[in-house]
C-alpha cells in the first residue's frame, strides 16, 4: 500500500493568500484603492492602482505617482507637472487632473524611492479594499484556525473511506477456502 501525504491545508491557504503580496512587496511593487474622482476620467474611484517604487531621479513630467498627503495622511496618486533638481533634492509638483489648481511641492532626496502607477485596472479596487476591512481579516483568520482544525482531526483521526480501504485491503490479504471445493470432494465440512 502507497502512502500519500497530503499538503496541510493552512500552507496552502498561506501560500494563496500572503505569498503573493510577499512576493510583489519584495519587488516594490503595492496595491492601492482609487477613493477620489481628482485623476477622472482616467483613473475613477473604485480603479486599483499597482504602484512601484523607483527612485527619484526616474520621475519625468507626465507620469502618475502616489505620494503620501501632508494634511489628510492618505495616499494620493495624481500627475507630475514639474520636476526640478535643486542640488542632492529633487522638487515635484503634482495636481489631479480633474483639479483646477497644483498640489504642493514634494521634495526629496535624489535617492528617495517614490511609488510610480505603473498600470490601473478599473473597479477592482473595492475588492482589495474589501480585503484589508477588519471583518474581512476576522473572516480569513477564522478560515485558517478552521483549515488546521480540520487538518489535524484529519491527521489524528483519520477519514472512514482510510479505516474502510484499510479493512478491505486486509480481507483480501486471507484466503479463504472455497465452500464448494469441499463439497465437490465428498467432504461435507462448512
Amino acid at each position: 500500500m502507497t502512502h500519500r501525504r497530503r499538503t496541510p491545508y493552512v500552507l496552502v491557504a498561506f501560500l494563496i493568500f500572503f505569498i503573493p503580496s510577499l512576493i510583489l512587496a519584495g519587488f516594490g511593487i503595492q496595491l492601492h484603492t482609487v477613493t477620489t474622482g481628482s485623476m477622472r476620467p482616467e483613473i475613477k474611484p473604485g480603479d486599483l492602482v499597482i504602484t512601484r517604487l523607483e527612485v527619484m531621479t526616474s520621475v519625468t513630467v507626465g507620469q502618475v505617482i502616489l505620494f503620501l498627503d501632508t494634511k489628510s495622511k492618505s495616499p494620493i496618486s495624481h500627475r507630475v507637472i514639474s520636476v526640478t533638481t535643486a542640488g542632492q533634492n529633487i522638487n515635484i509638483t503634482t495636481k489631479g487632473d480633474a483639479n483646477p489648481l497644483p498640489d504642493g511641492t514634494i521634495t526629496e532626496p535624489v535617492t528617495f524611492k517614490i511609488a510610480k502607477v505603473v498600470t490601473v485596472i478599473a473597479g477592482m479596487g473595492w475588492i482589495v479594499a474589501a480585503l484589508h476591512t477588519s471583518t474581512a481579516k476576522f473572516l480569513l483568520l477564522a478560515l485558517l484556525f478552521l483549515l488546521a482544525v480540520t487538518y489535524i482531526i484529519e491527521r489524528r483521526y483519520g477519514t472512514t473511506s482510510k479505516k474502510v480501504k484499510r479493512l478491505e485491503q486486509g480481507r483480501e490479504k486471507i484466503e479463504i477456502p472455497d465452500r464448494h471445493h469441499y463439497v465437490a470432494e465428498g467432504k461435507n465440512h462448512v
